[in-house]
């Protein structure tokens, strides 16, 4: 064997071995997903776990198949278990190549250069076992069916939807099957085995039904946003859409005889449609790629997956604006619509081995080498006619050309950006918000971890020690008043942590205490370790990679929390039999909401513990109850407007609602645990300094804006924030802001008396709930 040989051989071996421990340097960043999953669906006996897992978290969009293969994970335990997810991972990427290669009878050494680094972050750094499954059980699904074994295929595509349920998408494969009757059994038992996951949960509990309309934010970089749709969450056609345009392209593909295209068309429809840009997203698109390149181009080198690779995978990394990488990303899937599009028609479901075998030894052909022309399409194929992939492929390189050129123009406004003069050393912002995280907190934190990267942050920049979130101290409420009045679609960037957040409320984890220790003040293992560890760590990461793309002197980082986590101090915990504190009555009269008003202080019963133990409670666990004119004056706005609620309940301190033990803490409250949380800000040109006065997280958002470089609108002037009455941060804590803020509500007394002033009508306010 000759050096050449011997490197193209082993080169591709050796290029997946330095990938896989590049990603696991970080690997495993969704693996808590399924680790909290599975734990939940093998507690049968707690009401959020079991068969009521998805209607009591209908934001885990993951299939009950990959929990199932998590919870027989975990038996090895926390680390060998998550080395034996990625391990599955690999050896699904290893089996996804080999069936490529057996279907198109070869694979080019580059489409394995490619595919590697996007599916080891799918595999190995972001460990989604459920995509993993999804991608590697349709594609033996479209196996099954090429061999025309029907119960297989409907099986394995069955299997592939349990995991994840945008692979329905791969449903056009039941098509390739000889005859009606072979796709009727196909499809039963797809269906049957897609029933036998799935339909216990819906039967148990029909709240299981809010899964399917569960939305996600519709993020700036997506190309749903290039295609018009500005939605700011997920639309309700959006998930039908996907499901049935990558099935219609799969059945157009197969009737062109491009079966081989039906993973690439599932995969593009799901992420032209999708608002979210998650990266593992692209190893999706780059399987169907690999196997389309192998079966149906017959092109030497594999332009689609280079594509792929090249404008989903790594075009996420290319400095551009937000909307380049929307477009960038939608002109390579509407490009992959070329493959069912009419035009020559490829090898279709009767083509025979012989046919295959014909296509094996067509690089052996003399003119392969500059010998004399063969035409193939009159090579003797036992009656099939064998078709020349060339002219075809030929005929999409200027679809994937253009991905690339526009990536090159949408990256060089990016490029010149920083050459504009502003006074302002700042173009871009992250945004860290860290639920439940008290200043507290961050103060034991810095103090017991001085050269932490939390640490770093809170000695470089400014420190808002009284900082309050607005009422309720709820997520929705807290996040709005964090970003609104900012753009997120051009300049803002950032993330939200639920770590610190989930350590606060669990009784133990691991077999090991959440919240706090007896002081109420210091954290607890779970919260010390697991949670604020965590963050500090994600924090450093993000720090890392701010200074590898040369953003770091450009970027102002502000951390604080859309709101706290009460009680702190076990000793005053009582847990109280589910309530709420926000009621809209059935019977909305006067009448009802007075009957309420007494009822609620006059009942008293029995909670319990952080033992347990039981523990009475009076007036319901409430201090203070609001209704009619009294809670619209409480919330700042007029009586009669009906988006207030009939009944506001102000808690006790240390009451928490919850369904028996399943929490020790809660937020939603107006305790000063609910609502006190830091804010720091830091960047180049912020000195290191601390601010005692009052602040509240409404004023980040003007704080963005007057960080960032200005963007003119339409008239020149830039736009106003939402909320103009709240001011920026200041080295003095607030601009111009009345002494009412001091008083827990008197931010919201405050803007509405401004709101009556200046004559401006009262803000819309969404509904709580």
């Amino acid at each position: 064997m000759t050096v050449k040989a011997r490197v193209t051989r082993w080169a591709p071996a050796g290029w997946a071995v330095a990938w896989l421990a590049v990603m696991a340097w970080h690997g495993g960043l969704a693996w808590h997903f399924f680790t909290q999953g599975a734990r939940a669906l093998a507690d049968l006996d707690d009401p959020a776990g079991g068969l009521h897992l998805y209607a009591a978290a209908p934001a885990l969009q993951i299939g009950p198949l990959a929990f199932l293969v998590t919870v027989f994970l975990r038996i090895l335990g926390g680390g060998p278990a998550l080395l034996a997810a990625q391990a599955l991972g690999v050896a699904a990427g290893a089996y996804l190549l080999w069936q490529a290669g057996r279907l198109g009878g070869r694979i080019s050494p580059w489409a394995v250069v490619f595919f590697v680094p996007a599916w080891m972050y799918l595999a190995v750094a972001s460990t989604h076992v459920d995509d993993v499954l999804a991608l590697g059980g349709g594609v033996a699904a479209l196996a099954a069916a090429r061999a025309h074994r029907a119960w297989a295929a409907g099986l394995l595509l069955g299997l592939a939807v349990d995991a994840k349920p945008w692979a329905l998408g791969f449903a056009a494969l039941l098509v390739l099957l000889p005859d009606r009757r072979a796709t009727l059994r196909g499809a039963l038992a797809a269906a049957g085995t897609i029933a036998v996951a799935w339909l216990p949960f819906f039967l148990a509990d029909p709240r299981t039904v809010r899964a399917l309309h569960f939305t996600i934010v519709n993020t700036p970089l997506s190309a749903l946003r290039a295609l018009g749709v500005t939605d700011p969450r997920t639309p309700p056609w959006d998930r039908p859409a996907q499901m049935l345009l990558g099935i219609a392209l799969g059945v157009l593909a197969v009737r062109r005889g491009r079966w081989a295209a039906i993973p690439l068309l599932a995969v593009a429809a799901r992420i032209a449609l999708d608002p979210g840009t998650n990266k593992y997203y692209a190893a999706g698109a780059v399987v169907g790629a690999v196997l389309w390149d192998a079966v149906g181009s017959e092109a030497r080198f594999p332009w689609w997956t280079a594509g792929a690779a090249v404008s989903l995978f790594a075009g996420r990394s290319m400095p551009m604006p937000p909307a380049a990488h929307g477009w960038f990303t939608l002109v390579y899937c509407v490009a992959c619509v070329f493959l069912a599009a009419p035009g020559r028609r490829h090898d279709g479901p009767e083509e025979t081995l012989k046919t295959r075998d014909v296509r094996r030894c067509r690089r052996h052909l003399p003119n392969a080498r500059g010998g004399p022309a063969v035409n193939p399409e009159l090579l003797d194929t036992g009656g099939t006619r064998f078709t020349d992939h060339r002219k075809g492929s030929e005929m999409f390189r200027p679809a994937i050309g253009a991905v690339a050129v526009l990536g090159l123009l949408a990256a060089t406004p990016a490029t010149a950006a920083p050459a504009r003069a502003h006074p302002s050393s700042t173009s871009h912002v992250l945004l860290l918000s860290i639920d439940g995280l008290h200043q507290q907190d961050l103060d034991w934190y810095v103090r017991t971890h001085p050269r932490s990267s939390l640490a770093r942050l809170v000695s470089s920049g400014t420190g808002y020690r009284n900082a309050v979130t607005p009422f309720p101290s709820d997520s929705f409420p807290g996040m709005l008043a964090q970003v609104t009045g900012g753009d997120p679609r051009t300049a803002v960037f950032g993330m939200n942590f639920q770590t610190v957040s989930t350590a606060q409320k669990l009784p133990i984890s691991d077999g090991q205490a959440g919240g706090y220790r007896a002081d109420g003040r210091t954290p607890g293992p779970v919260l010390a370790a697991a949670a604020l560890d965590f963050v500090d760590a994600q924090l450093g990461r993000l720090s890392a990679e701010l200074a590898r793309q040369h953003l770091a002197d450009r970027t102002t980082i502000i951390l604080s929390a859309k709101h706290g986590q009460s009680p702190t101090d076990p000793a005053q915990l009582t847990r109280i039999n589910d309530g709420a504190m926000l009621m809209w009555l059935a019977d909305r009269s006067p009448a009802a909401a007075a009957f309420a008003q007494r009822f609620l202080p006059g009942h008293d019963g029995t909670g319990n513990d952080i033992t347990g133990a039981a523990k009475p409670y009076t007036a319901s666990g409430l201090a203070h109850v609001y209704s009619g004119a009294a809670a619209a004056g409480f919330i700042g706005v007029r009586p009669g407007d009906e988006r207030v609620p009939d009944l506001i309940g102000i808690a006790q301190p240390g009451v928490v609602y919850t369904a028996k033990k399943s929490k020790i803490a809660e937020h939603g409250g107006n305790t000063p645990a609910d609502r006190h949380v830091p804010i720091v800000v830091a960047g180049a040109g912020i000195a290191h300094h601390t601010v005692d006065a009052p602040v509240e997280t409404t004023q980040i958002a003007p704080t963005i804006l007057r960080l960032l470089p200005p963007r003119p609108g339409r008239a020149g002037r830039r736009p106003r924030p939402a909320h103009p009455a709240a001011p920026p941060l200041s080295r003095r804590g607030v601009r111009a802001v009345s002494p009412a803020a001091i008083h827990p509500f008197g931010h919201v007394a405050g803007r509405a008396a401004a709101r009556r002033r200046s004559g401006s009508p009262t803000a819309p306010r969404s509904r709580p709930g």
